[in-house]
């Protein structure tokens, strides 16, 4: 008897990103989901980061980028599993790329940028663009020890922690990409606080997110479920 992979389980195996994605969805994601109506019923109106589906399904009060960070293999599978989202055709970076005036800046600053593939891709279309990637020590290093040499001198990893002062004093734009999403409102304001003393009077906040198709441009249920 033999034992074959078929055509996705292949394709575990030879894409380390889709692998990581699966992997997280699997392990941390579904035990979550089936948290989610307790949840809900116990802790209400809560906007503590803490009370959570996660918190519950791994017994824990930790938020779950607090579980990751004390555990180096599960946070960069976690920063490979969101590589892997932002390679996904329906999670294009090409918006990003060529919706901005990247070309008239000097240096970008991307906060929350995991492992940097978003700003490769920046880097890439634009020779003259400075690219700098804030997030968890371990993502960071992930990203610089994949960088591509020839973006070495022009995108730069720094850790950093979003809650904390915003270290990079002066750039023409800090990108928030899918950041805001994970926090509340009040931590949303937190983060954006702890940018506003490193801007120039002519810096730019820019923010990357999903949002709810307007009421006149209807969609199929399928993707409106998914948006929301």
């Amino acid at each position: 008897d033999h034992v074959v992979h078929t055509a996705a389980s292949a394709l575990l195996v030879r894409n380390r990103s889709m692998m990581d994605y699966y992997g997280f969805f699997v392990e941390q994601m579904f035990p979550t989901s089936a948290k989610l109506a307790e949840a809900l019923e116990k802790y209400q109106d809560s906007t503590a980061p803490e009370d959570t589906a996660f918190g519950l399904a791994f017994n824990t009060k930790e938020t779950l980028f607090q579980f990751l960070e004390k555990r180096p293999e599960l946070q960069a599978r976690f920063a490979g599993a969101m590589e892997g989202v932002g390679k996904d055709p329906s999670q294009s970076q090409r918006h990003v790329v060529t919706g901005y005036p990247w070309a008239e800046l000097g240096e970008a600053v991307v906060v929350g940028g995991s492992s940097g593939f978003m700003s490769v891709e920046l880097a890439q279309a634009y020779p003259n663009l400075k690219m700098v990637v804030e997030d968890y020590k371990k993502n960071v290093e992930q990203g610089a020890a994949q960088l591509p040499p020839e973006l070495a001198g022009r995108v730069k990893f720094v850790p950093h922690n979003f809650f904390d002062r915003q270290p990079v004093v002066g750039a023409d734009v800090y990108i928030l990409r899918h950041i805001c999403h994970d926090s509340s409102a009040e931590n949303s304001a937190k983060i954006l606080r702890q940018i506003v003393p490193a801007m120039k009077p002519e810096s730019k906040i820019l923010l990357v997110e999903i949002v709810v198709s307007p009421s006149d441009r209807p969609m199929s249920s399928i993707a409106e479920r998914y948006l929301r």
